[in-house]
């Protein structure tokens, strides 16, 4: 009877152990997304980095300090860190917490390099992502080249002043030149040259030359000998910012990779 009696404890030992053991902890899915995989040296590099709960049951995501991610470039030679994204942003809120619902997909936009900030050099690289809350995930890590900017891209001469109306606009005159003794190739991956960002004070984009046309074409090769200047030209009807005050304008020759003008400040009266 003792026998019976230390077998069923036993049993029962063993089959609320495997219960507790068939319950796994929540999990999440990280994954980390790139503009492009190509990139010239000294362009914003932006990365969006998106949460899905893969699980049939609610998820609570708690962080502590409110740090909910962070960042790391490396390059791909050495594994040398080139940059921590979480070491540059202020955390001053003590904690906080993200309920995702089954199946439920959460996205995060991050800017890990601003245009003009100190450039990484030439070279291949990788993205390693991880949350930093409770509970854990790492993304796979994502690779991305940079190369040399071997043509001049900016305004050409500064973006002209306007008022507010129906009746004025703003112009923005662009270039693009090959200030190099070789032949330069520019490639498109469709019909669109360039684009032409005006942001507010806060940093939002509130206008975009190229967000209300369409491009036909696909993927192209332009050749600049050398000297050779294009020029190019965005106009912008006042009343499109709608709000008297100081913008940012900046352009972007659509190109693969990607060339940045600098940005230049305009104020709407």
């Amino acid at each position: 009877m003792k026998f019976f009696s230390s077998l069923l404890v036993t049993c029962a030992l063993i089959f609320s152990s495997s219960s507790a053991q068939a319950k796994p902890a929540p999990k999440v899915q990280l994954e980390t997304y790139l503009y492009d995989r190509r990139f010239v040296s000294g362009a914003p590099l932006d990365a969006q980095l998106v949460v899905k709960n893969p699980s049939h049951h609610v998820t609570q995501l708690k962080f502590s300090p409110d740090r909910r991610f962070e960042v790391q470039v490396l390059r791909v030679n050495n594994k040398q860190r080139h940059l921590i994204w979480s070491a540059k942003k202020p955390f001053s809120v003590p904690g906080s917490s993200l309920r995702l619902d089954a199946g439920a997909v959460q996205t995060f936009q991050m800017q890990l390099l601003e245009a003009g900030s100190a450039p990484l050099l030439p070279g291949r690289y990788e993205v390693r992502s991880k949350l930093t809350g409770s509970p854990t995930a790492s993304a796979p890590s994502i690779g991305f080249s940079v190369e040399k900017q071997l043509v001049w891209f900016d305004f050409d001469g500064t973006p002209s002043r306007g008022q507010v109306g129906l009746t004025k606009t703003i112009t923005f005159p662009i270039a693009v030149q090959n200030r190099t003794g070789q032949k330069q190739i520019l490639t498109f991956e469709g019909g669109q040259s360039f684009d032409v960002f005006v942001s507010n004070e806060a940093g939002r984009v509130v206008w975009s030359w190229g967000a209300t046309r369409d491009f036909v074409g696909g993927r192209r090769r332009v050749m600049l000998q050398p000297n050779q200047k294009l020029l190019f030209q965005a106009v912008c009807q006042g009343r499109e910012l709608e709000i008297p005050g100081r913008y940012t304008v900046q352009a972007v020759l659509t190109s693969n990779p990607r060339l940045y003008s600098r940005k230049v400040p305009i104020e709407i009266k």
